[in-house]
């Protein structure tokens, strides 16, 4: 006999396993009261009036005359255009018997200086591009272990070592002592 239970069978038995829902009774005082049971009526706020600002400087103002500028305002008053103007041009262009200004260049010292150096001989030597060539994809990589003679001769001791943070330490505070 197969013991797993479906989705429904075991919904069904939840259900079967459950209390039974039983809602309490409504207050009939609750229902008939007009929001005075229960949670307390928090009554309205009136709402914010707007006021303007009374700055002091307003009232020192106030009571300072009024310079005498301000009342005798002078009107402006245009003077009347000259019929002429309307009538014929103002300006006639008429072309100058002068020759044209000439661009002379400043004499600096640079060029002087340029013309007693011989002129360096320039040459570019043209390297032709030579590509290198394709590895074989045939042989896998291999790392080259081999030291090199110069690798294999310096044998670095531990005193060696202090010597030389040593000399750093002391070369680095001399340098941030004279900056």
């Amino acid at each position: 006999m197969n013991s797993a239970l479906s989705t429904a069978e075991r919904e069904a038995l939840e259900m079967a396993n459950m209390p039974k829902f039983r809602a309490r009774p409504v207050n009939k005082r609750v229902l008939e009261s007009s929001g005075d049971m229960g949670v307390p009526k928090v009554p309205k706020v009136a709402l914010t009036a707007p006021v303007e600002p009374h700055f002091h400087i307003e009232e020192r103002l106030a009571t300072r005359p009024k310079p005498v500028a301000e009342e005798q305002k002078e009107e402006f008053h245009a003077r009347p255009l000259n019929e002429k103007i309307l009538q014929q041009p103002t300006f006639i262009a008429q072309p100058s018997n002068h020759a044209l200004t000439q661009p002379k260049t400043p004499n600096l010292r640079t060029r002087r200086r340029a013309a007693e150096r011989p002129p360096s001989p320039v040459e570019e030597e043209i390297v032709p591009f030579t590509a290198r060539g394709m590895p074989h994809m045939e042989t896998p990589f291999k790392e080259k272990l081999e030291k090199s003679a110069a690798m294999r001769a310096a044998h670095v001791t531990l005193t060696d070592v202090c010597n030389l943070s040593i000399c750093l330490f002391v070369y680095i505070h001399l340098f941030i002592y004279f900056i």
